[in-house]
């Protein structure tokens, strides 16, 4: 061998870093400073962009998009950007695709309704014949039948995990509607992926070493689910909740689907398609499953993909754009796609407006519709404007729809909001009672629970609807893990989250309800929900829930934890005082001090023998409290008393408003007195008062006598005229509780006495009357 074969070559850009000797000291410094403005520039624009609704692919995009076609931003990359990145990318698709398709449950299928199956196979239809019109414009007419089938595999996609983030950001996930989207978005994710998986065994041509590999395809598929559950099961038992996976147990099941995928490539296989069928093949339930989902989804969604959408706008020459062309492009994708969906969504009783929603949120296209687009200009099936144009589609299709889908949204709920009081006053006592609960933990379900049997009435004879909503922050680990919910846990979601620490929440809180729902021995009917938002707009979760439900009541946890010593997140308190002021139904604030735990243990809702106080001084809150209590009264572990405050001295003569609330008021107490107190069931007390400070006082005289106060929230104009308040809004600490509540909740009172203050819902256009039900598939 001579001397020269020893010599190392020279190192080639395209190498990147990963050939030794391949970069200098300082070009690795180059680079590791561009991976850092990447990061640092996707970040700081998201930030940005979030308020308007705009997903982190677009901050992404924008990033990489600036770099690739401003000259001095492009001169300062270093010259292995590209080759690392697509080194990490390639490793980034197929964890990607591993997840998608893990995420999806294909044994489900038969399962599913007949409607999300129509619309799902119309809009493939529709998009099929919008392929055909686009193919020669955009590819030259191709000819060959893998084009023609990749092509159609484009245009049929909807990125599934996109639609379920966007479902949840408009608020809409627990609607008809948003049910329907995101099964939709699944399915024609499932069948568009596997139609690619299909056509890779085939890529090299159709001969029977073709047909062989996909037979060892199926063969393989078909093993992973005969063993795969079983695996589940045993790290399921070596796991159990509430206690951290062990790390030697993960590792040995990512060596296993590691070693699954390798073993489809040896067939010459395409490696991400192997990574989604092996995906495919798993069993979607379980905690590995969960912990899989989890931890690469928010490795991808906050590491390789800035990198990646970095390195697509560099590839990208936006100055070669065809416009006209990218114009065709979106008009007929979107018509051809949306008409499709929207026939069929209309055929099963949709409204056009709602059909319209659906039809464009399946056209969301996202990370995938980037790899196929990569993938088509590697392989020269494409060209460069083209590649542009087609990842300029994604980025509009991103952006404008949940514009566009918001604004439809918004219109259709102004349209059809109430236009009557949803409020215990006004509803049929006979009837069956809608309630919302909101729950920061388990720790807020013994005592939530408790006010909910109470508000029940007459044990079993009452029946009862409680929608259990879990309140859950949306963080980036959150929003990495937003997966089909596929109706889990008695839920009627359409998305819930896949995090260990969110999952492990709704499990205690479930377990807790469970618990609930065996004593009230089938007197209620439990649904979960779940909120997933940032503080600022969570209370929309809450008002559209209660909205969906027809609910005349959301009880919500105090922000402060009286049970958890140091308890409570204060971004809670400005979600209630937010729900206070939109809610379509009557509220109430629930601060715990140990209802329900005394007698029933934790997570029951026994409330033997409580003692209860409502606490009636007037107006249109008090109203509300005096009726939710007079329900309480038929509990028959309730005792209720009611107590009234009157003025010392009946000399001051009201007049306007404040003389027709009183005329309310003792309308609304005299039949409360007769219907209740002369028959017995309930006590009476009265207690006049001069002052603010007498009535502090009065309250401070009942300490140790109650376990529960129900108070309304706002003052009354006629106990103001007569002073019964003055001075009692200097001190106010908690603007959410009113007068009186702030009162019961201070350090200076019992601390052992709950507290329950109510608010009533109040529509201008109409002062009394019954609630009334919508047909809208939006709410």
């Amino acid at each position: 061998m001579s001397s020269s074969s020893t010599h190392h070559r020279k190192p080639h850009p395209n190498d990147g870093c990963w050939v030794a000797g391949s970069s200098t000291t300082a070009q690795y410094s180059l680079l590791v400073f561009n991976i850092f403005i990447v990061f640092f520039s996707c970040k700081s624009l998201h930030l940005l962009l979030k308020r308007f609704r705009q997903p982190r692919l677009i901050s992404e995009f924008f990033v990489g998009l600036m770099a690739g076609n401003v000259s001095y931003i492009r001169r300062s990359f270093s010259p292995h950007f590209v080759p690392t990145v697509d080194v990490l990318s390639r490793y980034a698709v197929m964890a990607y695709l591993f997840v998608v398709g893990l995420e999806m449950e294909p044994l489900s299928l038969p399962s599913l309704p007949s409607r999300d199956i129509a619309v799902t196979a119309s809009s493939l239809a529709s998009s099929l014949l919008s392929s055909l019109l686009l193919l020669r414009t955009f590819l030259g007419g191709g000819g060959k039948a893998r084009v023609f089938a990749a092509f159609v595999a484009y245009m049929a996609n909807t990125s599934s995990p996109l639609v379920a983030r966007l479902t949840t950001e408009l608020k809409i996930g627990k609607s008809d509607v948003g049910r329907l989207v995101v099964s939709a978005a699944v399915l024609s994710d499932m069948a568009s992926t596997a139609l690619m998986a299909v056509g890779a065994a085939f890529a090299s041509g159709f001969g029977s070493k073709e047909l062989g590999r996909l037979v060892f395809l199926a063969v393989e598929a078909a093993f992973i689910v005969k063993v795969a559950p079983q695996a589940a099961e045993w790290f399921d038992d070596r796991n159990p909740e509430g206690k951290h996976v062990r790390g030697s147990h993960v590792a040995l099941a990512a060596a296993c689907v590691a070693g699954l995928c390798a073993s489809m490539r040896l067939t010459g296989y395409d490696p991400a398609m192997a990574a989604f069928v092996v995906g495919l093949s798993l069993p979607r339930e379980g905690r590995i499953s969960r912990v899989f989902i989890s931890k690469i989804n928010y490795v991808l969604s906050t590491t390789f993909f800035p990198l990646f959408m970095t390195n697509v706008g560099l590839q990208a020459d936006f100055r070669a754009t065809p416009w006209g062309r990218l114009s065709g492009l979106i008009a007929i994708a979107t018509v051809g796609k949306a008409s499709g969906a929207m026939i069929a969504a209309m055929r099963t009783g949709l409204r056009a407006s709602e059909a319209g929603a659906v039809g464009i949120l399946l056209n969301v296209r996202g990370h995938y519709h980037i790899f196929m687009a990569r993938a088509a200009l590697e392989h020269k099936m494409i060209g460069r404007s083209t590649f542009t144009a087609l990842i300029l589609f994604v980025a509009a299709s991103v952006s404008l729809v949940p514009m566009t889908v918001g604004v439809i949204v918004r219109r259709e709920r102004r349209r059809t909001a109430r236009g009557v009081p949803m409020a215990v006053q006004w509803a049929n006592p006979s009837a069956e009672m809608n309630l919302v609960v909101c729950l920061h933990g388990a720790h807020n379900v013994a005592a939530a629970t408790c006010v909910a049997d109470m508000a029940r009435g007459a044990g079993g004879e009452a029946r009862m609807s409680l929608y259990a909503m879990d309140l859950v922050e949306m963080n980036d680990r959150a929003a990495a893990t937003l997966v089909t919910a596929d109706g889990m846990e008695g839920g009627i979601e359409a998305v819930t989250v896949a995090d260990e620490e969110v999952v492990e929440l709704r499990e205690q809180i479930g377990a807790c309800i469970k618990a609930y729902e065996r004593e009230c021995d089938g007197g209620v009917t439990v649904r979960r929900l779940l909120a997933v938002s940032k503080f600022a707009s969570m209370h929309e979760d809450v008002c559209n829930a209660a909205e969906d439900v027809a609910a005349v009541l959301i009880v919500l946890p105090f922000h402060k934890s009286v049970i958890i010593a140091g308890g409570g997140h204060a971004s809670f308190q400005q979600v209630n005082q937010k729900i206070l002021k939109h809610a379509p139904c009557s509220v109430a604030i629930l601060v715990d001090r140990g209802l329900g735990r005394a007698v029933g243990g934790a997570g029951t809702a026994s409330c033997a023998t409580q003692q209860v106080a409502v606490i009636f001084v007037g107006g249109r809150d008090d109203r509300e409290a005096l009726a939710l209590a007079a329900r309480m009264s038929k509990h028959p572990g309730v005792s209720l008393t009611a107590v009234r405050l009157l003025p010392e001295t009946a000399g001051t003569v009201l007049e306007g408003e404040a003389a027709e609330e009183m005329e309310m008021d003792d309308e609304c107490f005299a039949e409360f007195y007769e219907r209740n107190v002369a028959a017995g069931r309930v006590g009476y007390v009265e207690k006049y008062v001069a002052s603010g400070g007498e009535t502090v006082r009065m309250l401070k005289g009942m300490e140790g006598l109650y376990g529960m106060f129900v108070v309304g929230r706002g003052g009354s104009a006629a106990a103001a005229a007569r002073g019964m308040m003055s001075g009692l809004r200097d001190w106010k600490e908690f603007p959410e509780l009113g007068l009186i509540g702030d009162v019961l909740v201070s350090q200076d009172f019992s601390t052992t006495a709950s507290v329950l203050v109510v608010q009533q819902h109040f529509n201008r256009r109409h002062g009394g009357g019954g609630g009334g039900d919508r047909d809208v598939a939006f709410l």
